[in-house]
């Protein structure tokens, strides 16, 4: 996220983790984050923070600007920390305790961790008695929809912020929009009370868990690090895999895979007479069953299910290995009717290829918006089947 802010123009970042930490106005990564914290919060960890020989601090924003004069004047090592002010702190949880970051107006929580005590502690660390702001926000990231009705998360984490706030917590009722008014509506009686705290208490394991659910969990990013890594051990081996190869494996694992069929990688636009060397804007990554109709459009299960069954033996029909015509045509025709209802208005590939289109976010990739009449890239074109090229595809069976 840090370099990509710094792709998009925003060069007054840092980053702060458990190990290594760095910032825009250094070439180097650091291990101590406290000369990044004191370029994110001025106010806090120097004006306040500090002692000032020869000037008296009065601790207040007005009194702050004339501090700052008085360091131009008189503290040129300061000087050049404030000239070097940090605007945006991405961090890991390490800055969750312990740490005063009044200066902060506005707390992004780009993952949510199933324990919401987690996320009060965040907001905590800019909450704080001596903020020099009026108020402060908080934006909370939450799952896609279909994922989040999935796992449930979001009525998890309101249910065990209710449930902190029943044993004398304060939770502030604006920290989740639900969450307000879930504790207007809330009229509990004694037993639910206890029943709820109860309920707490059974799944404490659960609570305490160290994972966090992030972006990782809705993005690529964990698929996307695999393949990196397995680019730097050999990359010249993925170079010379040619388009279009094929293999498969057996079903060992029937949730993640249902049914027989094919999973298919496919770029887009694919290479014309004209334009050999390109690289594709998109991807669409598909997993149909034996009558070409569209199984899942979670990439990510589809992407756990070939994670999943990575280890396991090779497994393709002896025909299509020998490249027997009328085998062969069995998938071909898969792909005839994927884009067959791809086509269809009423189909569900069509309403999800339209949204896609129109919000401009790409199978594992964010390009820039495509605009239905787009000629080049519009809605008509990412339906058609000849401006796709088969990249790999893999056999499924039971």
């Amino acid at each position: 996220m840090y370099y990509e802010l710094k792709k998009r123009g925003f060069n007054k970042t840092g980053v702060v983790s458990g190990s290594d930490s760095m910032y825009t106005f250094s070439i180097e990564k650091v291990k101590q984050f406290e000369p990044i914290l004191e370029r994110f919060c001025p106010y806090t960890k120097l004006y306040i923070g500090k002692k000032w020989e020869n000037y008296s601090v009065k601790k207040t924003k007005e009194d702050f600007e004339n501090w700052k004069i008085w360091v131009k004047e008189n503290d040129v090592k300061t000087q050049t920390i404030l000239d070097e002010e940090i605007e945006i702190l991405i961090a890991t949880d390490c800055l969750s305790e312990g740490q005063n970051l009044q200066d902060c107006d506005f707390v992004v929580n780009y993952d949510i961790h199933w324990n919401p005590v987690r996320i009060i502690q965040r907001v905590g660390r800019v909450d704080r008695i001596g903020s020099p702001n009026d108020s402060f926000g908080v934006l909370n990231f939450w799952p896609t929809d279909n994922i989040n009705e999935y796992l449930n998360l979001e009525d998890r984490i309101v249910d065990r912020l209710v449930a902190v706030r029943l044993t004398g917590a304060e939770v502030n009722k604006d920290l989740i929009d639900r969450l307000s008014e879930r504790m207007i509506n809330d009229n509990t009686d004694e037993n639910q009370k206890r029943k709820l705290l109860e309920q707490m208490t059974q799944s404490i394991e659960d609570i305490e868990d160290s994972k966090s659910f992030g972006f990782s969990d809705l993005t690529l990013d964990i698929f996307r690090q695999e393949l990196n890594a397995s680019i730097r051990l050999d990359a010249k081996k993925w170079e010379r895999i040619p388009k279009g190869s094929f293999s498969g494996f057996k079903i060992t694992n029937s949730e993640l895979c249902p049914t027989n069929g094919v999973i298919a990688l496919m770029g887009y636009p694919a290479r014309n007479k004209t334009n050999q060397s390109h690289a594709f804007k998109t991807f669409k990554l598909i997993y149909l069953d034996e009558q070409g109709k569209l199984v899942d459009d979670s990439q990510i299960k589809t992407l756990t299910a070939l994670s999943t069954h990575f280890k396991e033996k090779r497994n393709v029909p002896e025909k299509v290995d020998k490249r027997d015509l009328d085998e062969l045509n069995k998938y071909s025709s898969m792909f005839e009717t994927y884009f067959t209802n791809l086509n269809n208005t009423d189909s569900d590939e069509y309403t999800k290829t339209k949204a896609e289109a129109m919000k401009g976010l790409k199978s594992g990739s964010i390009i820039t918006k495509v605009k239905e009449n787009d000629s080049e890239h519009g809605l008509e074109e990412l339906l058609k089947k000849e401006n796709y090229e088969l990249i790999a595809w893999m056999i499924v069976k039971e």
